[in-house]
């Protein structure tokens, strides 16, 4: 199957401090809601997985769209 998802994600506040980069969640800091990610695909670096996604916030990530390594 092609095509994006819509998945439910679990965030601290250092989600919404993203700008670029891949992003990493610290698994001890405080979660503090849920919001809704579109995952649109997916790569590879340094031989690590990332998900490519995007948020509908302003001013979020890279034109609303970020990377996070997968878990």
């Amino acid at each position: 199957y092609n095509g994006s998802i819509l998945v439910i994600y679990q965030y601290s506040n250092k989600f919404f401090r993203y700008t670029s980069g891949i992003y990493e969640e610290d698994k001890e800091a405080e979660k503090v809601g849920y919001t809704v990610l579109k995952v649109i695909g997916w790569r590879t670096l340094n031989n690590k997985l990332y998900w490519i996604f995007s948020y509908t916030k302003n001013d979020f990530g890279i034109n609303n769209f970020g990377m996070m390594e997968d878990k």
